[in-house]
C-alpha cells in the first residue's frame, strides 16, 4: 500500500446505515510537540505549542483537524454518538379481568389451528343463542 490522500475504501460484512457508528484510525502527519515546564514557560510560547498539537474529529464526513491536548488522537463527539439510540418507554400497566387472563393463558397453549376452531365454535354458539326466541315472563 502506498501513502495517498483521499477517500478510504472500506468493506463491511453487512450493509451499513446512516445511523451506524464506524470508528476508523486516522493517521495524520503533525509536528511533534516540545515538552516544556509550564511554570518556566511564558504564556505566549505555551499558546504556540498548544496550536502545534493536533487531533482529528470525525463528524459526518471528512476528518477535521483541531487543537487538542494530545497529538495523534482520534476523538468522536459524544453528543453525536448517543443521538440515534432509542429511549426505553415504560409500559403502562393495564388491569385485566380474571376471565380474560384465563382465556389468554388457554389461547397461549393452543396451536393456531385450535385457536381458529375455538373462535368458530364461539361464533356458532353466539349465532345459535341469537336465533333462540326470547321468552317474556309476565306476572
Amino acid at each position: 500500500a502506498t501513502k495517498r490522500e483521499g477517500i478510504a475504501k472500506c468493506v463491511f460484512k453487512y450493509g451499513i446505515g446512516m445511523s451506524d457508528i464506524v470508528f476508523m484510525r486516522v493517521w495524520r502527519q503533525v509536528e511533534a510537540p516540545h515538552f516544556f515546564n509550564p511554570a518556566a514557560d511564558d504564556p505566549s510560547q505555551r499558546r504556540v505549542e498548544l496550536e502545534q498539537r493536533r487531533g482529528v474529529d470525525i463528524i459526518d464526513g471528512e476528518p477535521l483537524s483541531y487543537s487538542c491536548s494530545s497529538p495523534l488522537t482520534v476523538l468522536y463527539s459524544f453528543k453525536y454518538m448517543n443521538k440515534n439510540k432509542r429511549k426505553m418507554k415504560k409500559k403502562k400497566s393495564a388491569m385485566i379481568s380474571k376471565e380474560e387472563q384465563k382465556a389468554y393463558e388457554r389461547r397461549a397453549k393452543m396451536s393456531k389451528r385450535h385457536q381458529a376452531e375455538d373462535e368458530k365454535a364461539a361464533e356458532d354458539k353466539k349465532a345459535f343463542e341469537d336465533d333462540l326466541p326470547q321468552m317474556l315472563l309476565w306476572d
